[in-house]
């Protein structure tokens, strides 16, 4: 506790000292340049918004019908339906921002930060869908003899239907890290090194339909038919606080001491985002039914923003 307390008192005398305030004073407040101090600004241009969207949804259909009665045992059949894609989708939307920020300028080097709060659309969709026709016609053997009398037909159609939706947050938050180069004492090319903050929303939709499920068996004497179809729907609803690496550059030109002009391009790379579910479903019959439908989605966001704006230097 008592060193402590020195340390403050030694804290205390050296920022008390003339020549290190005087410094300090300097360093902060009073500018060499154009550019030195505080600044705010507005800007406007556009965003090129991209989201690259996978996803991989899958049903598997196990069909049995029972064929005891006959003393045959039974048929099966085993089906899977795939629908796995990739999509690149673009979107050109208007772009505004406020900011505001601190920088320092010595001889031809500047170094700075600004915070920046960023209005703009992002709002992607796509789609896919998959279809499964299956037609089978067998002949039933048993004991290694075929029983040409006895075939059984087995028809079924399933569609697997997805649809991917990708939104942005309006409102958008930007800290950066600003360093630059001054020559012609009124231009500065400048870059961008920094974080977005946002909230990411994935709405995905997997549709399963098994539109008709036929069985037909005939011989000896016999004729059962057999009809199923089934429905089913996987709906995934993801929101998340999603941050993003920002770079870029650009230029600005002091009109006059005060007022400048900027022109820039900042490219954002966010976080993937990504989601899951499963149904599962079984009908004891005859004929007994069972399907597996799994849905699987994910997005990767990125953003470029081309813009012209206007700062005012304190």
């Amino acid at each position: 506790m008592k060193m402590w307390k020195t340390n403050l008192i030694a804290i205390v005398m050296l920022l008390s000292c003339g020549s290190l305030s005087a410094n300090l004073k300097s360093f902060f407040f009073d500018g060499c340049g154009y550019f030195d101090g505080f600044y705010v600004g507005a800007a406007g241009g556009v965003a090129s918004n991209h989201a690259k969207t996978e996803f991989d949804t899958a049903s598997n259909i196990i069909f049995v019908q029972d064929l005891l009665p006959m003393g045959l045992g039974s048929f099966s059949s085993d089906i899977d339906v795939v629908n796995k894609s990739d999509n690149d989708i673009y979107e050109i939307r208007p772009w505004g921002e406020v900011f505001v920020g601190w920088g320092k300028q010595c001889s031809c080097f500047y170094l700075g930060g600004r915070f920046g709060i960023n209005f703009s659309n992002f709002d992607l969709k796509t789609e896919s869908s998959a279809m499964s026709d299956v037609d089978v016609d067998v002949i039933v053997t048993t004991g290694g003899d075929p029983i040409l009398d006895l075939t059984i037909d087995f028809d079924t159609t399933a569609l697997l239907d997805d649809h991917l939706k990708t939104e942005m947050r309006t409102v958008e938050y930007t800290l950066d890290f600003k360093p630059g180069i001054v020559f012609c004492d009124r231009t500065m090319v400048f870059g961008i090194i920094g974080a977005a903050f946002n909230r990411a929303h994935l709405r995905g939709h997997s549709k399963f339909d098994l539109a008709g499920t036929f069985v037909e068996i005939t011989g000896q004497g016999v004729q059962i038919d057999e009809s199923f179809s089934e429905f089913n729907e996987i709906w995934v609803d993801k929101k998340k606080t999603s941050a993003g690496f920002r770079g870029g550059l650009g230029i600005e030109y002091m009109l006059n001491r005060c007022l400048g002009i900027q022109l820039s391009y900042v490219y954002t790379q966010y976080w993937s985002l990504s989601e899951s579910d499963e149904f599962t479903f079984a009908d004891e019959g005859p004929p007994l039914i069972e399907f597996i439908h799994e849905a699987s989605f994910s997005t990767k966001t990125r953003k470029q923003v081309t813009s012209i704006g206007i700062a005012y230097h304190f």
